[in-house]
């Protein structure tokens, strides 16, 4: 793993920056998580007192990072493209048949919601397979310091 100055350097220098894509948002997550755990006495009296909070928390994290891990590895750029062009186009048939009755109530909206962050797991799944290709195990990446530093950059 990077050494710690480093990895607080990267933290400290990214402070404030939004515009990581999710599964990015996710390592950076497991990442500073991970560091807080292995050096508790640089942490917080709250943060003792959900240590088995904060440890059930990364293992949730990593589960879910493994999840896209495999759904990114086991398919290629066509097939996912091609679920984006269909969930693209439920929500314009869904758009267009709510609008004519003029029928966007709330479970209408709860709907489309489902539908806008379904496209935007994909649209995830696309910049990880674009940008990575083959996406690494979450212990790799955490003893790779160019990985690392490429994670934590600002854009």
């Amino acid at each position: 793993m990077m050494p710690s100055f480093m990895l607080m350097r990267l933290f400290v220098n990214n402070q404030g920056t939004e515009k990581y894509d999710s599964t990015n948002q996710l390592i950076q997550e497991i990442v500073l998580l991970e560091y807080k755990l292995k050096h508790p006495e640089e942490q917080s009296f709250y943060f003792h007192q959900a240590f088995d909070s904060h440890k059930k928390r990364l293992e949730l994290l990593k589960i879910k990072y493994n999840i896209i891990r495999e759904k990114v590895n086991s398919s290629d750029i066509d097939y996912l493209l091609e679920c984006l062009k269909k969930g693209e186009n439920k929500k314009a048939e869904f758009l267009a048949k709510n609008e004519k009755i003029n029928l966007l109530n709330d479970l209408n909206k709860m709907l489309l919601s489902l539908i806008n962050d379904n496209i935007a797991l994909i649209k995830d799944f696309l910049y990880c397979k674009n940008k990575y290709g083959w996406m690494k195990k979450i212990e790799d990446i955490l003893n790779d310091e160019e990985c690392l530093s490429e994670i934590f950059k600002t854009y």
